[in-house]
């Protein structure tokens, strides 16, 4: 082969190597869809949802490039959300008609498509409702330095998705608001301590997720003690007089009332000594008993301090006597 050949050979051999490089190269022109792009709004609701509910909505993107860079939602007028996800999910959705949400996808050519639904929250217009469970009878009376518990209870009525989100409440003395619990809490019961002469009025309030309120009440008064329980009965144990204290604590609801307990006085004094105290609290200067109930061995007697015959009653059928007239001094039946 002449020399001539041979270099048109190897030419003809570098063109054509030439020409399938350059044929592999990516094209960086744009191409042309194969159709344009769109975005469907596969699942989630339209048209009434409830208060405080929560939907999921979901989509499809389809033609464009057919890479999706990503998505923008929003609904109403709430700002816009970047995702690449192909669903949200969105909570505690507060009342408003014609809430539009939107999404956008976006392709790697820059090509956007939009969908939209139309929803309506519907308002939660009923309140809440709350219950005093358990309180001092209203209008009646505790003693002074005692305790006063309160219990309380909510329900919210307004829709499927309604809850009680807190209670706050207030403690007024003779109309002067004395404490306030401003911030929410979860509890449903207070006891307050060592209280002083006056008339107490308690507001609970209920706060629902729709910011609807209702409120419950309850009055009483403090006041020096006017009956005087002397406890003279051992049960023997610490859970047999707590049992029993209770009953008497529910016995006495209602009335302003104080307890003796004979047993301890006497782990600590002798009898002569404990007689001089009880002779203190009922007949000395400022008593204010007007009754003393006597729980003694097998029986359980009542006594006037106001010039009144000694014992009335007996096993426990009737709990309180009241008397009018001067102090007298209380003593056993047998005395």
């Amino acid at each position: 082969m002449s020399k001539i050949n041979i270099l048109r050979s190897i030419a003809f051999l570098l063109t054509l190597a030439m020409l399938l490089f350059t044929g592999c190269a990516e094209d960086g022109s744009p191409v042309a869809p194969g159709s344009a792009l769109t975005i469907t709004i596969i699942a989630g609701p339209s048209g009434d949802v409830p208060f405080n509910a929560y939907v999921t909505f979901k989509w499809q993107a389809k033609g464009g490039s057919g890479n999706y860079v990503e998505y923008t939602y929003k609904l109403g007028a709430g700002a816009a959300t970047v995702t690449n996800e192909t669903s949200v999910t969105i909570e505690n959705l507060a009342a408003g008609a014609n809430q539009v949400f939107e999404v956008t996808v976006k392709d790697s050519k820059d090509a956007t498509a939009s969908a939209t639904r139309t929803i309506t929250v519907l308002d939660d217009a009923a309140p809440p409702t709350v219950n005093i469970d358990f309180s001092p009878i209203p209008g009646s009376a505790i003693a002074e330095n005692g305790s006063a518990t309160i219990q309380w209870s909510a329900a919210d009525p307004g829709s499927f998705f309604g809850t009680i989100a807190g209670y706050t409440y207030e403690l007024q003395r003779d109309s002067v608001a004395i404490i306030t619990q401003a911030t929410q809490i979860e509890a449903t019961s207070v006891t307050f301590d060592s209280l002083v002469s006056g008339v107490y009025d308690f507001t609970v309030t209920a706060h629902d997720n729709a910011g609807l309120t209702a409120s419950a009440s309850v009055n009483f008064i403090v006041k020096p003690a006017e009956i005087l329980w002397i406890d003279d009965l051992d049960f023997g144990g610490l859970n047999a007089e707590f049992v029993e204290r209770q009953e008497w604590v529910a016995g006495f609801n209602g009335f302003a009332w104080e307890e003796y307990d004979m047993n301890n006085a006497l782990s600590s004094m002798t009898t002569v000594q404990a007689a001089d105290q009880l002779e203190a609290k009922v007949n000395g200067a400022g008593s204010t008993y007007n009754t003393i109930v006597w729980n003694e061995g097998g029986s359980m007697l009542w006594y006037s301090t106001n010039g009144y015959p000694d014992a009335i009653g007996g096993g426990g059928d009737h709990l309180l006597h009241r008397r009018h007239g001067p102090t007298r001094r209380a003593g056993r039946a047998d005395a």
